[in-house]
């Protein structure tokens, strides 16, 4: 090539610079740099040319702006076969080969079906299953805690309000045998002036031993009974005068009165907590841990005799 040919010279140069810039090899260079300045000298590139011979011979040639970045994986021939390479536009001049737009062309943007694709594929990523996994496990180890919590924290409730009941029958029989403690006092006492009412003594004897060694609703019934048949007694002694005037008979009658309001609070509390417990095993679904527990119903509420309601006034 001519050097007087400075157009020419110059997008050797340029294309030179090109190269480098966009990573090609020393090989590629000298690959592309001699099939153009071959490709140049067939055009007539060899003389001295004017300058517009020179622009004429340009707008034949590749663009250096329009080979592409350089990757290891690049075919060469290709890419450089300048042989293929369609003329440009005879109007295009060499400065306006490096337009904008021209190099836009041949680097066309992403379409945006496409970063929509590799975005879908992203969100469909299958979920992590372990993830899945210790999740709910962790959920279903809480619900056992907590339902294990529950079910202790309920139990312990039940059994403290049965506790309750039988504190509550203790206390009530309690009070029952200090007032029966004083049936054979009175029975001594009044054996010796109403011999007529031996009968209902030995009725008054006989139901205190059975209350004595009973349990549960046979010493619940028993206690009725006694109940009444004291009442009945401390009725009669009206008939006998002599025995209502009798001292010890009189501090015997008042210590069995002063009983009855103590026997009276601690029959309505005994039966208050069998009522709450009765209440409380029927709910739901403390129910499921009662049944569980095999807790039963009490039946057995105290309930005084008709008799026996008020307390026995004696005449003296």
């Amino acid at each position: 090539m001519n050097p007087r040919n400075e157009l020419l010279t110059d997008y050797l140069q340029h294309l030179s610079e090109s190269l480098i810039d966009k990573g090609y090899d020393n090989e590629a260079q000298e690959n592309i740099l001699s099939s153009a300045m071959l490709q140049i000298e067939e055009l007539g590139g060899g003389s001295d040319l004017d300058k517009a011979s020179q622009l004429e011979i340009l707008n034949q040639l590749e663009p250096a702006e329009s080979y592409p970045e350089f990757t290891e994986s690049d075919e060469l021939d290709e890419h450089f076969d300048l042989d293929d390479i369609e003329s440009l536009d005879s109007e295009i001049v060499y400065e306006n080969a490096a337009d904008p737009e021209l190099v836009e062309e041949q680097n066309p943007p992403a379409e945006e079906g496409n970063t929509l694709q590799a975005t879908s594929q992203i969100e469909q990523k299958p979920p992590n299953k372990v993830a899945i996994f210790a999740i709910a496990a962790a959920v279903i180890i809480t619900l056992i805690i907590a339902a294990g919590s529950w079910t202790i924290k309920t139990q312990r409730h039940l059994v403290s309000l049965e506790e309750q009941i039988k504190a509550s029958q203790a206390q009530v029989d309690n009070v029952l045998q200090r007032r029966y403690d004083l049936i054979p006092n009175i029975v001594s006492t009044v054996q010796g002036y109403a011999k007529h009412e031996r009968e209902l003594l030995t009725e008054i004897s006989k139901l205190r031993s059975d209350w004595a060694r009973q349990t549960g609703a046979e010493k619940l019934s028993t206690a009725n009974q006694l109940e009444s048949s004291l009442s009945r007694l401390l009725v009669s002694v009206e008939a006998y005068p002599q025995l209502k005037a009798n001292q010890m008979f009189q501090n015997l009658i008042i210590t069995l009165e002063g009983s009855e309001n103590r026997i009276a609070i601690e029959r309505m509390r005994h039966n208050e907590s069998i009522r709450a417990y009765n209440s409380e095993i029927k709910k739901m679904p403390q129910a499921f841990v009662a049944q569980a527990m095999n807790l039963q119903n009490y039946e057995g509420y105290i309930v005084a005799p008709e008799a026996a309601k008020q307390n026995p006034k004696v005449q003296f």
